[in-house]
């Protein structure tokens, strides 16, 4: 099968430098994920790889620099820089999963100048935070990633829907780099839109990866699977646990409705039904999950409230049950 390299240039080497095209942006991804391959790949079609390109330290360079990933059957070569050896970036997509988050930002430090937009795409209601933390809130565009199904084991990457990047400011200070995040994606041909109110759609999606994510984990099934009958107990699972956000998000001031709950089930019947969602395909994989940045989250909301969230301990309990066997 014939290797990819979209863009056509070499896929090592030094960092790429900027150019005098008004259009041209350098998007750095950090991070190969399911999202930062998807991602990835959409935005060296668009930029060629001088100006997308994957940044890593040394030891995930040399680890992972030689490989070829196969994407919906076709093999795609990334061009892969040493973080060691980059200047900033206009905008770093950060696709860890949240267990390597911290390190991540530590590392990433080259790509970040003053101009530089940092825009998690990680699952959660923390990440963005953690960033603003380490370079401050005008560095940093929330983002909420959705409607996308795809799934990643080893080095191939299948998926039916692009879905989108959901783009916004969670701090007033934000405002210009959620715009200049935005307009980057516009250049890379990355689906996106902006919502004015991105803390809304952050806990919404929360509570569908709360629910859809673990429930799957536990109970090891995929979605065709987890939708097959509503009377199921991984159905009433995945249903009550969703509720036991709505019922956190709302102590901490954030007012999530019954038809945010069915509109993201609606959403979730529309994806590929054989596919799984992330923790479940980190099940599949035998990887350590995000639990903690999901039941582990809630609970601590819930005990800051007194507010019982029994649904959450279970499957924090029954996941943590599946990694102690990997």
């Amino acid at each position: 099968m014939e290797t990819l390299l979209m863009g056509g240039a070499e896929n090592k080497g030094d960092c790429p430098k900027k150019t005098t095209r008004g259009e041209t942006v350098d998007i750095a991804l950090v991070g190969k994920g399911a999202l930062g391959l998807l991602f990835g790949s959409i935005a060296q079609e668009h930029l060629g790889p001088e100006h997308a390109y994957f940044a890593m330290d040394d030891a995930h360079y040399e680890k992972h620099a030689q490989e070829t990933y196969r994407i919906n059957d076709v093999e795609i070569a990334f061009r892969d820089v040493r973080l060691s050896e980059c200047s900033p970036a206009d905008v770093v997509l950060v696709c860890t999963k949240t267990l390597g988050f911290n390190e991540a930002l530590e590392s990433m430090e080259p790509l970040v100048g003053a101009n530089t937009v940092i825009v998690p795409l990680l699952n959660g209601i923390t990440s963005e935070r953690k960033a603003a933390d380490r370079y401050g809130w005008d560095r940093v565009a929330a983002c909420v990633a959705v409607g996308m199904d795809a799934e990643r084991y080893g080095t191939s990457l299948a998926y039916s829907r692009t879905g989108q990047l959901v783009i916004g400011a969670l701090q007033p200070e934000s405002a210009p780099a959620a715009q200049r995040a935005a307009t980057a994606l516009d250049a890379a041909g990355i689906p996106h839109s902006v919502d004015e109110n991105i803390l809304h759609r952050q806990w919404v999606k929360f509570m569908a990866n709360v629910g859809v994510n673990q429930v799957c984990a536990a109970y090891e099934v995929c979605y065709e699977e987890l939708f097959a009958d509503p009377t199921s107990e991984p159905y009433r699972m995945l249903i009550s646990t969703m509720r036991e956000v709505m019922a956190t998000g709302k102590a901490e001031g954030v007012v999530l409705e019954e038809q945010d709950l069915n509109g993201y089930i609606e959403i979730l019947r529309s994806l590929d039904p054989k596919s799984r969602p992330s923790t479940a395909q980190d099940v599949v994989n035998k990887t350590l999950t995000e639990v903690d940045e999901f039941a582990g989250e809630v609970i601590r909301i819930a005990d800051k409230h007194a507010i019982e969230v029994p649904c959450n301990r279970f499957l924090l309990k029954r996941i943590r049950e599946l990694e102690a066997a990997f």
